[in-house]
Parts: structure tokens; C-alpha cells; sequence
């Protein structure tokens, strides 16, 4: 296993749209592709002795805890390889996934409490809460480069959010943003 990133974070930003998305996310969508990218891109990273920073979309999520499974025993104690950023609104919403990635010590969840005011119609409440996540993501000591796959408005979101935080990182678009 190659050491060239050593314990630095590779800001990984990937999700399969929905129909509430709109349909324009969902014309050139190819589902196989996108969990192609995410499985062979993360395993990159643990090859590598990187880590991964994400939100933690329940769709992409069990494709990087599979690859983690696949280094728990060749990276022995280099452990959470994830680093998964969540407010406090999603936390009963976690997949058996996320409950597997903490539990086999695969990720960490780093948990944002939710805004003091958030809004009271639930689509904007999930919005805010979003919003809350992505700044924090941000905040991440030792991203080198962010990795931004398939497309949607979340991803676009972040994308532009990296490179107002980080303008002299690298960043790599697999889809479109």
C-alpha cells in the first residue's frame, strides 16, 4: 500500500438524483456508472492511505463502507476511514450502512447540532440542515482535493461551496455540477 496520502482527506461529494431533484438531473443518469466511480475512486484513496470527508447520502454511503470493509485488515489501525458530517436532523434517519460504519469502526460520524431556529416547513427545515452539514464539512483539517460525482443541486452546492473554501485545491467533476 502506497503512502502518498497519508492521513490527508479527499472531500468526496456523490448521490444518486431524484425525481423531487427534477428531471434534468435524471436525463443522462446512469446509476451502475455513478456507484462504478464512487467504489473505484474511494478505493483509490485507502490504497493510497488517504481518507474520505462526505455527508453521508444514504445512496452512496454503503458503496464506500463496502471498499473500507475491503481495507479494514491492510490498514489495520489507520482507522475511521470515512469522516461522515450530519446534523442532528438526519440522525434517526440513519441507513444500516451508517449504523455499520460506526459500529465496525469503518467511519465516524461527526454529528452538527441543528440550527437554534430552523424553519417550521419541513422541506426548508431539511434544507437548513443541509446547509449546516456542508459549512461544516468545510471546516475539515486536511482536505487536499474534492471529488464531485454524477449531478444534482446538492452537488452543485457543494462544488461551489470547495471552491470558495478551498480556491487553490484541486477538484475533479465525474458528471456534471
Amino acid at each position: 500500500m502506497s503512502g502518498k496520502l497519508k492521513n490527508r482527506y479527499i472531500f468526496i461529494s456523490a448521490s444518486f438524483p431524484s425525481k423531487e431533484q427534477g428531471v434534468e438531473y435524471l436525463q443522462d443518469f446512469v446509476p451502475m456508472l455513478t456507484m462504478d466511480a464512487v467504489s473505484a475512486i474511494s478505493r483509490e484513496i485507502f490504497q493510497a492511505g488517504g481518507k474520505i470527508v462526505n455527508g453521508g447520502h444514504p445512496t452512496i454511503l454503503p458503496f464506500m463502507y463496502s471498499i473500507g470493509e475491503e481495507f479494514k485488515s491492510k490498514r489495520k489501525k489507520d482507522f475511521p476511514l470515512i469522516s461522515v458530517y450530519q446534523t442532528e436532523y438526519f440522525r434517526d434517519k440513519q441507513t444500516i450502512s451508517s449504523k455499520k460504519l460506526s459500529k465496525n469502526k469503518i467511519g465516524e460520524f461527526i454529528w452538527i447540532p441543528e440550527s437554534d431556529n430552523p424553519p417550521q416547513e419541513e422541506k426548508a427545515k431539511r434544507e437548513d440542515a443541509l446547509a449546516i452539514m456542508r459549512n461544516a464539512m468545510y471546516e475539515h483539517k486536511d482536505i487536499v482535493a474534492g471529488i464531485f460525482i454524477a449531478g444534482m443541486k446538492g452537488i452543485k452546492d457543494e462544488f461551489d461551496l470547495f471552491q470558495k473554501s478551498y480556491p487553490e485545491k484541486p477538484f475533479y467533476v465525474i458528471g456534471s455540477c
